[in-house]
């Protein structure tokens, strides 16, 4: 590929929509590490930003949901990776990704009271009740 390392990371995301849809983890793999390199080379903040949600993506299809809930906390704030997720499923996914693995000091600042989340959570059905019990320990709400 010829071009700047931005330019290449476009092509490159459009790669890996491809392979998130066929399910090709080896491809994932080797492409999310060829993105990493191209960040390290010079890409702007937008691709490092819209690379971090694509690696969590990744690491959620191979059941690395630690590492996915990190990479999608610190994407919210800066999320602009709408050919992948709408913003909804982005939050979705980071709530769930850091109610299971996040410690309660993390998930009160990074979830409960995240303004980003705030402004999309009740719109996403069951999601803040759900949060708020998990968060509350009232797990009666949910057997």
């Amino acid at each position: 590929m010829s071009g700047g390392a931005s330019r290449k990371m476009e092509i490159l995301f459009e790669i890996l929509i491809m392979n998130i849809e066929k399910y090709d983890m080896d491809a994932l793999k080797k492409d999310v590490a060829t993105c990493k390199q191209l960040v390290e080379d010079g890409a702007d903040w937008d691709k490092k930003n819209k690379l971090k949600v694509f690696e969590g993506v990744y690491c959620m299809l191979i059941r690395d949901f630690k590492r996915a809930a990190e990479l999608f906390i610190s994407s919210i704030a800066t999320f602009t990776c709408v050919e992948l997720l709408a913003y909804r499923q982005f939050i979705f996914y980071a709530v769930v990704m850091s109610l299971l693995t996040q410690d309660r000091k993390t998930i009160k600042k990074e979830i409960i009271h995240s303004p980003e989340v705030l402004s999309v959570i009740r719109d996403i059905p069951n999601l803040k009740q759900f949060c708020d019990s998990y968060y509350q320990c009232e797990y009666k709400m949910h057997f």
